[in-house]
């Protein structure tokens, strides 16, 4: 009989890679629904938690210094984590967003110039102003 290399670290990391795949099945081209509704969620904590704090300081009497500075400081960090949840949404949607529409552009190539110049119609100022000198015709359209 032979031994199996199918140990237990081999199982978490095979759900590891299923949560993954889910994860990139589900929000790869619409990111913004995963981290707004986690930073939906964070705000609607951080503001339930503030209510809180207004409901005990303001109906109860409570100082902020019994109930903790802790949970002020909770409540304003989950609030700013919450806005930059979002931001980071809003940046991932832009880059799915140019991801997909850059793989659907076509480069254009150039096919033909028509009445090129060999110079700028008006010179740098660093040049000498002088007539532009077209090169002479030869008769027949040939050059």
């Amino acid at each position: 009989m032979g031994k199996s290399n199918y140990g237990i670290w081999r199982t978490f990391t095979v759900l590891f890679d299923l949560a993954r795949l889910k994860f990139l099945m589900s929000f790869m081209q619409r990111p913004l629904q995963l981290f707004g509704g986690i930073a939906a969620l964070m705000m609607l904590i951080s503001l339930g938690i503030s209510a809180y704090i207004a409901w005990e300081r303001l109906v109860r009497g409570v100082t902020l210094g019994v109930l903790g500075p802790s949970i002020f400081l909770a409540a304003t960090a989950m609030f700013l984590m919450s806005i930059l949840l979002f931001c980071v949404g809003l940046l991932a949607e832009l880059m799915v967003k140019l991801y997909y529409d850059a793989a659907r552009a076509r480069p254009y190539v150039v096919e033909h110039i028509t009445n090129e110049m060999e110079r700028p119609i008006h010179p740098w100022p660093e040049e000498p102003v002088h007539p532009i000198q077209l090169p002479e015709r030869r008769a027949g359209g040939a050059q």
